[in-house]
């Protein structure tokens, strides 16, 4: 299980790079719960972004837009935002 530090650059683009250049997909399993506060810091990066949640309720705040994720439900995070 991963845990949900993110580390950014001065504009808040994240700098790890999520698989290659030539194929730039990575499968995560995170525990938000096991990170500082149960919080992933504000972040950006080019890779499109899709989250499931398989336990508790997530608190999902991408640009302006708040929803709140539950169990079974998912996001799409578009490159860049």
């Amino acid at each position: 299980m991963q845990s949900a530090e993110i580390v950014t650059d001065d504009t808040l683009r994240e700098l790890k790079q999520h698989g290659s250049l030539g194929y730039p997909f990575s499968y995560y399993l995170d525990d938000i719960s096991a990170s500082i506060n149960g919080l992933i810091d504000w972040h950006w990066h080019r890779e499109i972004e899709i989250v499931l949640v398989q336990r508790g309720e997530v608190d999902c705040l991408v640009g302006e837009s708040r929803t709140a994720l539950r169990i079974g439900d998912g996001a799409f995070i578009n490159s860049g935002v």
